[in-house]
Formats: structure tokens, C-alpha cells, sequence
């Protein structure tokens, strides 16, 4: 997969990817970040692929399994490029409802590669840890979004979310092989960028992005 670049994790994914233990000292106190495009991922290993640290067992106490009803995955609707197109550009704010409390700043630069990648990537400085985001077209003319991160210290990890609604300047993702563990919603004005993250249902983090135009 090739990207330009952004953040990421969502991790604990900021939501996607898994979360440090909360006492672990490294991983306590704010987190600052550097964007940069670099054309190519930082990490040692970049599969491009979803990985799921989740089992597919059913993990549910009481009641008989053959009774629970099995429900497919959300259908994938048509995201319109001109909406994609304006998430391009240096932005930058605080999250916050993170693992470590709030991110004061956390820069992203979205740059087209080529006519079908947007992409960004944010380093933690003085470590190999990095976010990644890269919007993507796909064969059916929608676009699918691939979350890549990794804490400093830790695995990399994926996912690749797909759209499954949208309305006016706000659509959202799922995770399609398990939409409960991992969604994104995102909404775009021309004062910002926001990023809502969910992880098994529950809001995780919350980016609140400005332009930056002088990064």
C-alpha cells in the first residue's frame, strides 16, 4: 500500500489498533506528533490488509447460542470523490478521550498520490511510532479507508474500514468483518475536520482538526 500519509490509530487503536495497558508509564501524558509525507511506511512491516486481533468466538455468558440471531455485514454505499476531495490538506487540533487523556495537537496533511490515494501520516517524535489514514478508490468507484498504527514500541496494525452511510458533509465507517469492534465517523466543514472514533460501540477518541495552512 502506498500513502503520503497520516495519523492514525485511531488507535488503541486510537480506536483500530489494540490499547496500551493503562499503567503502563510510557504510554501516560500527552502525545505530540509531527506530519510528514514521506511515500513510504515507517513501520517494519506494512501488510495493507485488516487484521483483528478479535477471535470470532462467541464471548456472551447465559442463554443458548442456537437461539442468537446472526445478522450480515452493513451494505457499502457509494462515497462521492468531490467529499473526499475535501478532506485534502494540512490540519491540525487537539483529541481528545484518548488513552492518555487529551492530545493537545495533533497534525495531519492529506496529499493526493496520484488520482485514487489521499493519504497522511503523523510520527511520534523520538520513537518508531506512527498514525496513518489513506482514503482509497475502489474498483466500484466508492473509496475504502485504511487505518495504520503503531504505538512506540508495539506491533503495527490495520484495519480497512468501508462506508456504509452518508449524509451531506458527514459519513461513516465500519470494520466489515466485525462492524461492533471498530467504526469512524467523519465530518468536514471548511473550518474543520472531525474524526469520531467508536470501539466496540463506544466513543474512543475525537479529533477536532483546523486548517493549517501555515504547517
Amino acid at each position: 500500500m502506498t500513502r503520503v500519509q497520516l495519523s492514525l490509530a485511531l488507535t488503541c487503536a486510537l480506536a483500530t489498533l489494540g490499547c496500551p495497558g493503562d499503567d503502563d508509564p510510557e504510554n501516560q501524558g500527552s502525545v505530540t506528533s509531527t506530519s510528514t509525507a514521506t511515500g513510504e511506511s515507517p513501520g517494519a512491516e506494512s501488510t495493507g490488509s485488516a487484521a483483528s486481533t478479535s477471535t470470532g468466538e462467541d464471548t456472551s455468558t447465559g442463554g443458548d447460542s442456537s437461539t442468537s440471531t446472526t445478522q450480515g455485514p452493513p451494505e457499502v454505499v457509494p462515497v462521492d470523490r468531490a467529499l473526499i476531495e475535501r478532506y485534502a490538506g494540512p490540519w491540525s487540533g487537539p483529541v481528545s478521550m484518548t488513552p492518555w487523556g487529551v492530545i493537545p495537537e495533533f497534525p495531519v496533511d492529506f496529499i493526493w498520490e496520484g488520482d485514487d490515494l489521499l493519504s497522511s501520516q503523523t510520527l511520534i517524535p523520538d520513537s518508531d511510532g506512527y498514525f496513518i489514514f489513506t482514503f482509497a478508490e475502489t474498483e466500484s468507484g466508492s473509496w475504502s479507508l485504511v487505518e495504520e498504527g503503531k504505538l512506540p514500541g508495539g506491533p503495527t496494525q490495520s484495519y480497512t474500514l468501508d462506508p456504509v452511510e452518508v449524509s451531506g458533509d458527514t459519513s461513516r465507517w465500519v470494520y466489515l468483518p466485525d462492524p461492533d469492534l471498530l467504526a469512524l465517523q467523519i465530518t468536514v466543514s471548511d473550518a474543520e475536520l472531525v474524526f469520531e472514533t467508536y470501539l466496540r460501540g463506544e466513543s474512543h477518541a475525537t479529533f477536532n482538526l483546523a486548517p493549517n495552512p501555515g504547517s
